[in-house]
């Protein structure tokens, strides 16, 4: 036989029981929904303007390059930036066709300030690019050359800092571009810019959060009642 204080103690325990379940049951929910979304949000390089200190060359093949100025635009923001990086020529140039592959050596360094950064690679097919990227060189008559250089452009996942830091992914397609220069001449002018393409966020837990708050909040209206 229950008395009437037992059974509201088993009442209490049953109310108390079924919210810890919910409790984990949401935090689980949470969790699972934190993991598995995704957010592709639009991203383009507008403009970019910089140097490459040399012209890289088979006996020379790797060459620093920099963006001293350019825009970009992620989502509806416009944004700011400089940049650093490092290219690598994968083979001489066709002789047939002047085209050569090639492949960051290190990610280029996107500086948008305020502490937001994000690394990106180009023509890297371990960082998600189909291909490397190909650089049409074109001879000229009186000895200079101009060059345009294609390439995909992923992200290098978690290098992401500040508004960039959930960045798992993504990609976009860059063109480059220069005008004559003397190619045995160093600092030659480029510019570059992108089509439109994404970069993937995995978004902050907040749902984890508010799912937990709501279950303290409930907890503690039972053990008012209780008293």
């Amino acid at each position: 036989m229950i008395v009437n204080g037992s059974k509201a103690a088993v009442s209490f325990f049953l109310l108390t029981t079924n919210c810890l379940v919910l409790l984990v049951g949401a935090l689980g929910i949470a969790l699972v929904g934190t993991a598995n979304a995704q957010i592709n949000v639009p991203f383009q390089v507008t403009s970019g303007v910089g140097t490459v200190d040399r012209l890289p060359s088979p006996t020379d093949p790797e060459q620093n390059h920099v963006i001293n100025s350019g825009t970009a635009v992620l989502g509806g923001n416009a944004l700011t930036y400089t940049a650093t990086a490092r290219v690598r020529l994968l083979a001489p140039p066709n002789p047939m066709t002047g085209i050569a592959p090639f492949e960051s050596a290190l990610p280029v360094l996107f500086d948008f300030g305020n502490g937001d950064t994000l690394a990106i690679h180009y023509g890297r097919t371990d960082f998600g690019a189909p291909t490397s990227g190909m650089v049409q060189l074109t001879p000229l008559p009186d000895g200079m050359v101009d060059t345009q250089w294609l390439a995909v452009f992923n992200p290098v996942p978690g290098s992401g800092t500040g508004q960039f830091e959930g960045v798992i992914g993504g990609a976009f397609f860059m063109t480059a571009e220069t005008d004559p220069f003397d190619p045995t001449g160093t600092d030659f002018a480029y510019s570059w810019s992108s089509d439109v393409g994404s970069l993937t966020f995995v978004p902050e837990p907040s749902s984890l959060a508010m799912a937990g708050a709501a279950a303290l909040v409930m907890l503690a209206r039972l053990r008012r009642r209780r008293r």
